[in-house]
């Protein structure tokens, strides 16, 4: 039975052109009847944009990944005109509405099993997209094929520059907005696109894990607890630009890296290429940043006030903070709080925000301002500036919004392009921190437990991609001039 809520999104970017997936594709086909080889195959030889053998190859190959992540797992796939624009820079495979004609008639055939969508306008909570997955009769013709997620391809001309009309991607009603090219764009396009090429030829694992994948349990937008399953595969290392309320200049993030979703305790033992890494992040940037924006600055940490009104204090102040500044009143900021972390009165937090605005008034303008889109508009670009100077140097680099894993070798570089990157940016630097991603001790020399599937895996990949003889970073006058610059930053900060 198929477990609805146990699904992934159907993916518009998967590509193969693998000898086996065009021989199966072929033997699909030749299951269905003369009238239906014709539906697939038209009357023109001219198909174009709407050609369903491309599309039948294209479930196949959504279905072949689905089944090799996890045989239980489901599809999620809608089945409106308006979810299928044919030319969209979104849809660079050029997919139609007719995809799901191909999808009926894999049902009739037995070869996915589905279940209808679901809709409730009084609650919400379990509407859903239809759900596929392969039958035990398609499974069996899968069996016969001997290709690893490897030989797909994952992201086939994907767009990398996103425009969404809602602040959170991930929000059902969020669209995707049409936009024109333009200079400035055709470069943030081109500077995704050469760190997605970079970090395709870098290998990213968690080495504690013994599968390539982590298991968690959320409270989703239903207000139920689900499990969530976190790949950390190769193809899931792919990274977008996102901006918001279809405009470039709001958001703008570095986002879609496995290592995004991971708790920072398990990133400590994310390995680069096989080795130990260090993360690094701006302290208490979006607080900073507004400190600089509205005239003010903070003694030490942004999220400590010398008042003590409450346990963990300090915990509760980031997070409450944080949200009134996303939001656009206080209100709605402290109902945001309340909803992630239970059992607070808001009396207290209003208290709390009150001592906070006492001591640092400064900030009064910035809270319940829905300040938020635009400071990740601004440490997007610092992000930028970052990444382009691991890239033109083939170094990898993982981004987490406003803080950074490269491997312990890489430390003085990513100092060295934090602080300019915040200068180039703000006009002056900022306090970060750098912590070591030490583990507990069982991860030795290795970047996976030995004989698991992970270990089977990143021997196959390493036959495939022997870890490179790095490039130097610079030349000793150009690291000479590096050096005196950022010196000269920080004096100048001083002063």
């Amino acid at each position: 039975m198929i477990d609805p809520w146990h699904s992934r999104q159907f993916d518009v970017h998967l590509w193969s052109e693998h000898k086996q997936v065009m021989d199966l594709t072929e033997r699909v086909f030749e299951t269905f009847s003369p009238e239906e080889q014709d539906m697939i195959k038209g009357r023109s030889n001219n198909r174009g944009k709407t050609d369903l053998y491309k599309h039948l190859r294209h479930v196949l190959v959504d279905q072949y990944v689905s089944y090799k992540l996890d045989p239980s797992l489901c599809t999620g796939i809608a089945r409106g005109a308006k979810h299928w624009n044919v030319g969209s820079r979104y849809n660079a495979l050029n997919l139609s509405r007719r995809i799901v004609d191909v999808i009926d008639l894999l049902v009739i055939h037995k070869l996915l099993d589905h279940v209808n969508h679901s809709h409730d306008s009084n609650d919400t909570r379990y509407n859903r997209t239809g759900r596929i997955r392969p039958t035990d009769k398609l499974i069996s013709l899968f069996r016969d094929l001997t290709i690893e997620l490897e030989d797909i391809e994952f992201h086939k001309d994907e767009e990398v520059i996103i425009l969404n009309d809602k602040d959170d991607p991930a929000d059902d009603k969020s669209k995707p907005q049409p936009y024109e090219d333009t200079p400035a764009i055709i470069k943030m396009r081109e500077e995704v696109q050469a760190y997605n090429g970079m970090m395709a030829e870098h290998f990213v694992d968690v080495a504690s894990l013994d599968y390539p994948y982590l298991v968690r349990q959320r409270r989703n937008k239903r207000g139920l607890i689900d499990t969530q399953r976190i790949w950390t595969t190769q193809d899931n290392k792919f990274t977008r630009r996102t901006f918001s309320r279809s405009s470039f200049k709001l958001n703008g993030r570095w986002n879609g890296g496995f290592w995004q979703q991971l708790p920072k305790e398990l990133r400590k033992d994310i390995f680069i290429d096989g080795d130990p890494t260090i993360e690094a992040d701006y302290s208490g940037l979006h607080p900073n940043l507004l400190a600089i924006e509205f005239g003010g600055s903070f003694d030490g940490d942004p999220y400590t006030i010398n008042k003590q009104l409450m346990d963990n204090q300090r915990k509760v102040m980031k997070g409450l903070l944080l949200k009134v500044i996303n939001a656009k009143t206080i209100d709605s900021g402290i109902r945001a709080f309340q909803t992630d972390e239970r059992g607070y009165k808001k009396k207290d937090l209003v208290e709390l925000l009150d001592a906070y605005i006492e001591e640092y008034p400064f900030m009064r303008d910035a809270i319940g301002s829905d300040k938020g889109i635009s400071l990740m508009y601004t440490d997007g670009q610092i992000v930028t500036k970052v990444i382009n100077r691991f890239v033109v140097q083939d170094i990898p680099i993982l981004p987490i919004h406003d803080s950074f894993i490269v491997r312990e070798e890489d430390e003085e570089l990513l100092r060295q392009a934090m602080y300019r990157a915040c200068y180039e940016v703000v006009g002056q630097t900022l306090k970060f921190d750098m912590e070591a991603n030490v583990n507990d001790g069982t991860i030795i020399n290795s970047p996976v437990k030995p004989d698991s599937p992970y270990d089977r895996r990143w021997r196959a990949w390493s036959d495939k991609h022997p870890k490179p003889n790095y490039i130097n970073r610079v030349d000793d006058y150009e690291e000479e001039l590096n050096q005196l610059e950022i010196q000269r930053l920080i004096e100048k900060d001083k002063n």
